[in-house]
């Protein structure tokens, strides 16, 4: 009879934690719009969620513009100017959003991708919610710049410490990543690497025999793709093409918008350049560029998983890069590309003039390159991980 009792007291137990682990989640995503990382992975994330059943509201200031899943609630911050403002408030308006969103649709757990400002909006909302004894777990999402450079402000170190700390769970892109929040911000708690991913239906290599030629012209095509800010170094890449124009016969494809996209384009006149290096601005379809570029360069200062570079890699295109942030965790030296140290812009010349006169090699690193991706770097493989944490978070 104490059997029979003890059995079904443990079969109940298991009906519960079966339960809890199958049901869909009610997750609240708060991300940029832009074609940055964080707002691409918050969008991809917020879209292979609901594709697997859970009730996914997405938040940002504008429609993210890779979110293609009809399935994600789509809700907008309001960008209004206030007269006795002189900048908008973000944080304050983000707040707001949260909480009217998570309480109308009764939303279990918040995950805001990039902890500036966005940690600090999901703070606020959950002291709103704490004030009327509602629980609302909060998940932090670091992706680079907001940790590594702009998060060392001397002016936001504090406040980013202060929020990741206050968040119930941080997932980091990257190792790397990892090591910096514990090393500069002195965190360790519920910590977890959950790596970037890529469409590997989307970024699959299509000969695109008429764009090849239109941007190559019958020479090889060096890609190259960011958002043209000082921390990607493009003045580097402009270097080492310079050099490497003198030996090689190829055309350098430039790829994106920024600040420093200007200043650039006048160095390549200056270094009488510009009949073979294209700016081809900002892209929805970089899928067709990297089919029809040799190889995909990278110079960044700091980084931590560029979805650009899984994106090459998925495209099997060998990459050749600077060994910073979280790319060797991706690129595999001498295997799936080469990897040189920042500053080593002769290195870098001299890998690309290894490659691009090596056809077999390039097709040997790039076919290595997508078994990477195909192994470590899809959705399939990385959205369970969130799944699974969410969970846990929810349950701690």
């Amino acid at each position: 009879m104490e059997d029979n009792i003890i059995d079904s007291a443990f079969k109940e137990i298991g009906g519960i934690v079966k339960t809890a682990i199958s049901r869909p989640i009610k997750v609240c995503i708060v991300c940029s719009p832009g074609m940055g990382g964080s707002g691409i992975m918050g969008s991809s994330v917020a879209s292979e969620l609901s594709d697997r059943g859970h009730d996914v509201h997405l938040i940002s200031y504008k429609r993210p513009f890779r979110l293609g899943n009809k399935n994600v609630r789509t809700h907008f911050i309001p960008l209004r100017n206030y007269q006795v403002l002189e900048h908008f408030p973000i944080v304050m308006s983000t707040a707001s959003k949260l909480y009217d969103v998570v309480k109308k649709n009764d939303m279990e757990i918040i995950n805001v991708h990039y902890a500036i400002p966005y940690s600090a909006a999901s703070y606020l909302a959950r002291e709103m919610f704490k004030s009327e004894n509602v629980k609302i777990p909060i998940v932090t999402t670091v992706h680079g710049t907001d940790v590594h450079t702009i998060g060392q402000k001397k002016e936001l170190k504090d406040i980013v410490r202060f929020t990741l700390k206050s968040s119930d769970g941080i997932t980091t892109v990257c190792e790397y990543l990892a090591n910096q929040i514990k090393n500069k911000f002195d965190i360790e708690n519920n910590l977890k690497v959950i790596h970037n991913f890529v469409d590997t239906g989307r970024f699959t290599r299509k000969e695109n025999p008429l764009l090849k030629k239109r941007l190559g012209n019958g020479k090889k095509i060096i890609l190259h793709a960011s958002n043209f800010r000082a921390i990607k170094n493009v003045d580097s890449i402009i270097e080492v093409f310079r050099n490497l124009v003198k030996t090689t016969p190829c055309r350098l494809v430039l790829v994106g918008d920024g600040p420093e996209k200007y200043r650039i384009r006048k160095k390549v006149a200056r270094f009488g350049l510009s009949k073979d290096v294209i700016f081809a601005g900002s892209r929805k379809d970089m899928e067709k560029f990297y089919s029809a570029a040799d190889v995909f360069l990278m110079s960044s200062l700091r980084e931590g998983l560029p979805l650009s570079i899984l994106e090459a890699m998925s495209s099997s295109l060998p990459v050749v890069s600077t060994k910073v942030g979280g790319i060797p965790e991706a690129v595999k030296n001498n295997r799936t590309g080469y990897l040189v140290r920042f500053g080593d812009t002769d290195g870098m010349t001299d890998k690309l003039q290894d490659l691009l006169g090596n056809d077999k090699k390039m097709e040997k690193m790039g076919r290595a390159g997508r078994e990477k991706v195909l192994k470590s770097f899809t959705a399939d493989k990385i959205i369970p991980q969130y799944e699974s944490y969410y969970r846990k978070i929810m349950l701690s």
